[in-house]
């Protein structure tokens, strides 16, 4: 598994870890912001600090971050879900069927460039290949047998691959802007304690609902479930203030770029040369996907695409949401691909992989 450096004391941990961590992910942010580049409080920090790490090893951000950071980006996204949604999921079959198709091929693809290349004994290369939760796909691989320390640099690889390459895809080679909704919402100052403490209770009932019943990536379905709930009901329409949105996304690119911190130098190159094949091998295959659903369903490629797309799953949506494109559909898709590999991975590979 990736290990965190050690930090002697709490304080110390703040000063030399995570306080230069937000400081260098909040310099990375307005620059990509001042620059106009794609996505800036979330690929801002994370290339910042990816690059930063190389020189200063010991960024860090402590795993007690991201849970309340994906719930309230749960939160937000909840608040696309509207009540007219509710009549066009009749529309969603052809999208699911596209999908499970490309999920199966971007597995057997992937388990063949693992397995063939990278020289990943079978449990390794197939568990390394299967895009479900990073955690999940690490516990499955090894009591499979696999390397997990392997297994854990490929989905981590996967995750920051896909995230930093996908904006650049969508605005530059499908010509699609972004829409500047990462900084949409409400000041702070605008809203009402009420809605203050519904966006929190959300966020908090959300993550414990999501838990209690085993959702994947509970911490950010289940607040996103609960503010959906609320906009397709039409009990509120409250927006999540626009300085906590940023925050959240700040914190987000942080938590990704700095995801190899503690890890030796040559595993992380030979992790990302890998990865880099195989997240392209990823992209493409997804883009060809959407390209067919488009096709034969009201659904654009762009939407699509990040619904196939196997990236960081709160990281995708919040790309939607920039995008001003389909956040339900991202939403839901993501959701399904996660239950799918979940449910249907350890069978696959006791079936056709395993001796």
């Amino acid at each position: 598994m990736l290990k965190r450096p050690r930090i002697a004391g709490p304080r110390q941990y703040l000063i030399d870890g995570l306080i230069p961590a937000l400081a260098v992910g909040v310099i990375g942010a307005i620059a990509f912001y001042l620059v106009h580049l794609p996505l800036p409080f979330v690929l801002g920090p994370m290339y910042a600090c990816l690059l930063v790490n190389l020189a200063y090893p010991r960024l860090t951000s402590p795993s007690w971050t991201r849970p309340p950071v994906v719930a309230l980006i749960g939160v937000m996204l909840g608040t696309t879900f509207k009540p007219e949604l509710l009549e066009r999921l009749d529309i969603w079959a052809t999208p699911l069927a596209g999908l499970l198709v490309v999920v199966a091929t971007i597995v057997t693809v992937n388990y063949l460039y693992y397995h063939s290349v990278a020289k990943f004994d079978k449990a390794t290369a197939f568990y390394s290949s299967s895009p479900g939760g990073l955690t999940e796909m690490v516990i499955l691989g090894g009591s499979g047998g696999g390397k997990e320390t392997d297994i854990a640099l490929a989905h981590s690889s996967r995750i920051l691959l896909v995230v930093m390459l996908l904006p650049w895809v969508i605005r530059y080679a499908l010509d699609i802007p972004f829409s500047g909704r990462t900084i949409s919402g409400p000041s702070i100052a605008q809203m009402d304690i009420a809605t203050l403490w519904l966006i929190l209770a959300c966020a908090v009932a959300g993550t414990y609902l999501g838990k209690a019943l085993k959702f994947p990536a509970y911490a950010f379905v289940g607040p996103m479930i609960v503010s959906a709930l609320f906009h397709l009901s039409g009990m509120s329409d409250f927006s999540v203030p626009s300085e906590f949105v940023i925050f959240a996304q700040v914190v987000l690119g942080v938590s990704v770029g700095v995801g190899f911190v503690g890890v030796p130098p040559r595993l992380v190159g030979q992790a990302l040369l890998f990865g880099l094949g195989s997240s392209l091998m990823m992209v493409l295959i997804a883009l060809f996907g959407a390209y067919v659903v488009s096709r034969i369903s009201p659904f654009d490629v762009s939407a699509l695409l990040l619904a196939f797309a196997p990236g960081g799953f709160p990281e995708m949506s919040l790309i939607a949401y920039a995008m001003g494109v389909d956040v339900a559909l991202v939403a839901a898709l993501h959701v399904v691909r996660i239950a799918i590999v979940l449910l249907f991975v350890p069978m696959v590979y006791r079936v056709f992989v395993a001796d």
